[in-house]
């Protein structure tokens, strides 16, 4: 009897140890680093954005411990469910094709349309048919794609953006604050001439079907941020405020 009860009292030590260590596990959040104001490298090589800050404050109010791991976009989701990560923070929009590989966070940016806008040189000469530069994997390509447009898909929106000042392109169909981004750091030679909005899910975060305790931790700190207002505090800073550098 006494055998058995030490027995027990050994299994429930491991079990505790065991659980101490997985509580420790530092949780790796996937994201871009090519998407200002969402995620973006800064010219001192850290890296910021209004998802990494929101990143941050769930980690913290979870009680968790994580790391930020950078990743290609075209490849985003596919290292997310091969174990590369565990939850991608990219300023990703909810659609069903993803949906269909991915389960998402509560929503915590937008949703019913996308800000987007039309960027092109200023110098350029309108086409009738412009070639349209977006980057690929993204509900912009899937707009311009879905409306008719010839578009040129590019691995990111800096790449679509050089293709327009190298003449590869007429012009960018992509997110508002981005391209405002840009169209700023151009001094004047690529210009904004349309923005409107465009049929998207909310912003959102994704994991692997089966990790349900790490989704729902993150959905109550994304909940708890949006009762306090932490979450329009963070909205301010990065996309009313230009908080790019």
């Amino acid at each position: 009897m006494i055998g058995r009860f030490l027995l027990v009292l050994l299994a429930l030590g491991l079990f505790g140890a065991l659980s101490t260590r997985a509580m420790a596990q530092t949780v790796r959040i996937g994201t871009e680093g090519k998407f200002p104001p969402f995620t973006y490298v800064d010219r001192a090589g850290e890296l910021r954005g209004f998802d990494i800050d929101l990143g941050r404050e769930i980690c913290r109010r979870a009680a968790l411990k994580c790391a930020f791991v950078l990743n290609d976009w075209n490849s985003i989701l596919d290292n997310l469910l091969a174990g590369k990560y565990d939850v991608v923070m990219a300023g990703m929009a909810i659609t069903k094709a993803r949906s269909e590989r991915v389960a998402f966070s509560v929503g915590y940016d937008g949703g019913g349309k996308t800000a987007t806008a039309v960027l092109i040189r200023s110098d350029g000469a309108t086409a009738d048919w412009p070639v349209v530069a977006v980057q690929e994997k993204t509900v912009h390509a899937d707009w311009v794609r879905n409306n008719g447009y010839r578009a040129h898909g590019f691995p990111t929106l800096v790449a679509a953006v050089e293709a327009v000042w190298q003449g590869k392109a007429d012009q960018v169909i992509g997110p508002l604050a981005f391209l405002e981004g840009a169209a700023r750091a151009g001094g004047g030679k690529i210009e904004i001439t349309e923005t409107f909005g465009i049929p998207a899910g909310a912003t959102a975060a994704a994991f692997r079907p089966e990790d349900n305790d790490l989704r729902r931790q993150w959905d109550a700190a994304i909940q708890a941020m949006q009762d306090d207002g932490e979450l329009d505090r963070l909205r301010q800073i990065w996309f009313d405020s230009g908080g790019t550098d």
